[in-house]
């Protein structure tokens, strides 16, 4: 342990910290090393920054089909007026048609 000192008042110990061991070569580490220059050379050929896409998957949210497309919001739309069994086959049609045209 290491003492440590806050204007000379003793306030406390920290661990002592190891130096880190070299990875070996089928560690995870080393294979996140070869994969990371892999990409890095990949985006350099194509005159891209690695960087930049790294950072948007740090700050992007993660997102789902379902959520993209929002089947929920389509199917909370489908209020049937009547009890007749083919109102929900109408409306799904009319929905559909209003939004491919």
């Amino acid at each position: 342990m290491l003492w440590f000192r806050i204007d000379g008042e003793i306030i406390g110990k920290l661990p002592r910290i190891e130096p880190k061991t070299m990875p070996t070569a089928n560690s995870p580490e080393n294979e996140l090393a070869q994969r990371l220059t892999k990409l890095e050379d990949k985006y350099r050929r194509i005159g891209q920054d690695l960087n930049s896409y790294l950072d948007g998957l740090l700050y992007a949210n993660p997102l789902h089909y379902w959520e993209y497309i929002k089947v929920d919001t389509l199917l909370s739309l489908q209020e049937p007026r009547t009890d007749f069994p083919d109102e929900h086959v109408f409306i799904m049609y009319h929905q559909i048609t209003e939004l491919y045209f």
